[in-house]
């Protein structure tokens, strides 16, 4: 364990997101903790706060900071943290190395499921790294892209872009600039009806996708599931496009939609943003709750 990982815990969560905030103070911070230059980009850390405080995770320091210091996407963790309870199962599509996969493992408790779907080969290795790392026996990771139909497709980043913004390009479309640009992968499609149907697994409680810009592709894939079981639902939306198609799946089915970012009922999709979405039909198992 390095010093500054032994450091970092005494350091208040809120003075750490307040300084990442202040332009000047925030670059001088990411120098200091951005290891030197090295042939392997990984290291392995102690996430330093938050919920998975003490868990390890093998991060590149100059993209993933934020899961070393327990900061990542606050607005969907506490969204997580509302909905989810133990005992539930939960979906994670796109779950890149596994975050977000192993705060839902934290909070559904070793009696509940957490599925992560994950196509990139690289992401896949290190989520289950970090699945078996972390000893999180009830998190399955399947190497698999969620879309709306079977087949195969074209996953890349852009030049120079972070590897979190992977994306697909179905193989029966045009695949331009993603086939041809370096890191390419071809991965396997599927739909979350195809998979749940020849799959042995409980359906979702809370299903979050967040799979750059194609969300809306996976919720067409996935009508049957929430007709009949009415998950919970995080979406990131990333392009007015995708935005509107998201809309057009979840308004007929009578979802009610929350934008994460300012907490407010939205009577459309946001065009960059999370969206929360639940169904006014639904009572949570237990307590009563109601959406």
């Amino acid at each position: 364990m390095s010093i500054l990982d032994r450091l970092l815990p005494f350091v208040p969560e809120g003075l750490i997101r307040r300084v990442y905030s202040m332009g000047p103070l925030a670059r001088i911070a990411r120098r200091l903790l951005t290891p030197a230059p090295s042939a392997d980009p990984y290291r392995w850390v102690t996430v330093s706060h938050g919920p998975l405080a003490g868990l390890r995770l093998r991060l590149d320091l100059r993209r993933e900071k934020t899961y070393w210091l327990g900061t990542y996407e606050p607005g969907v963790e506490a969204a997580l943290t509302n909905r989810l309870r133990p005992g539930d199962t939960a979906f994670d599509v796109g779950a890149y190395v596994g975050y977000l996969a192993l705060l839902m493992a934290h909070l559904v408790g070793p009696e509940g499921r957490v599925v992560a779907f994950e196509a990139h080969p690289d992401a896949l290795s290190r989520l289950n790294e970090h699945i078996h790392a972390n000893k999180t026996r009830h998190v399955r990771s399947v190497g698999l892209a969620l879309s709306d139909r079977q087949g195969t497709a074209w996953m890349s980043s852009p030049p120079g872009m972070d590897p979190r913004e992977n994306s697909i390009r179905r193989a029966d479309q045009p695949a331009g600039k993603v086939r041809s640009s370096a890191g390419a992968v071809r991965v396997r499609t599927d739909t979350l009806d195809h998979w749940l149907a020849r799959n042995p697994a409980s359906p979702p409680r809370l299903l979050k996708i967040d799979i750059e810009g194609v969300g809306g592709q996976a919720l067409a894939g996935s009508r049957h599931t929430l007709r009949r079981h009415r998950p919970d639902l995080i979406v990131e939306i990333h392009s007015a496009t995708d935005g509107a198609l998201v809309w057009s799946i979840l308004s007929p089915l009578r979802y009610r939609m929350t934008n994460l970012e300012n907490g407010r009922p939205t009577r459309a999709a946001p065009y960059n943003g999370h969206l929360l979405a639940i169904h006014p039909d639904y009572t949570r198992r237990g307590d009563g709750r109601t959406a």
